[in-house]
């Protein structure tokens, strides 16, 4: 099966330079038709390379390497605009987290170091915190955005949930809180691959006037505010139609 960590590793020799992400942020692989073939008559090298478009309008074209398996059939073209790579799978740990170092140093070098072989990662002697402090000036100034980004987006999660713990915690014992409203997530292991749309579709599902009024009594006016504005907000991507019942307004 042909997958893109083939199309990655047995990319063009003047594509040596670029990072998995960057790789499919840029390129994507297509069928070769007439107008490539016009291209490839000069094309020999058995490790890829860049095709000639002078006089053209196509946009940067590359062959495979002679050991992919569909390099006689596809090549590589440039995107006329760069993409956002989507993850898949579980999420890559935070930075301090000692537990899942090996884990996140895995990760960053798989995605952002130039490869096309383990051992360009990593050697046998090496523990992968040892290959990417070993490495880490291969990591492009954009991959080193990138990578700051991820972490920002940990932080900002977990100071989320934490302020709303916060108004949880501060709330007067004789505000009853619907428990649907507390995030089940503050509780468990921030790297649960899981998704929790389906705890967001329940949460919204059994909000109603009561649960809505009882829980913004223990909010200041801007709390209140920012609460009607996310759920508002959710409700007009209609994301969720299965729900029952129209969206009701939070008093301010």
């Amino acid at each position: 099966m042909v997958n893109t960590r083939l199309d990655y590793q047995h990319r063009s020799k003047d594509l040596t330079a670029l990072c998995l992400y960057e790789f499919i942020s840029l390129f994507h692989k297509k069928v070769i038709d007439k107008s490539d073939r016009r291209l490839l008559t000069n094309a020999k090298a058995s490790d890829g390379e860049r095709l000639s478009i002078e006089g053209t309008k196509m946009n940067e074209r590359h062959t495979f390497a002679s050991l992919h398996p569909q390099s006689s059939s596809h090549i590589l073209i440039k995107h006329t605009n760069p993409v956002v790579p989507v993850l898949l799978g579980p999420q890559i740990p935070r930075r301090e987290r000692e537990d899942t170092r090996e884990r996140y140093c895995r990760a960053l070098l798989t995605l952002f170091v130039p490869w096309r072989s383990v051992g360009d990662l990593c050697s046998l002697k090496e523990t992968w915190s040892q290959a990417l402090e070993a490495r880490k000036l291969s990591i492009s100034a954009d991959a080193l955005k990138i990578i700051e980004n991820i972490q920002l987006l940990h932080e900002c999660k977990n100071d989320r949930d934490e302020h709303l713990h916060q108004i949880i915690t501060e709330t007067p014992t004789n505000i009853k809180i619907d428990p649907i409203l507390i995030p089940s997530c503050y509780e468990i292991d921030e790297n649960n691959p899981e998704d929790d749309s389906e705890e967001l579709l329940q949460m919204l599902s059994l909000v109603n006037e009561s649960t809505i009024k009882a829980y913004s009594a223990s909010l200041s006016s801007h709390e209140q505010r920012y609460l009607f504005d996310a759920l508002e907000a959710i409700d007009k991507t209609t994301r969720f139609g299965s729900l029952n019942g129209e969206f009701t307004s939070i008093p301010c």
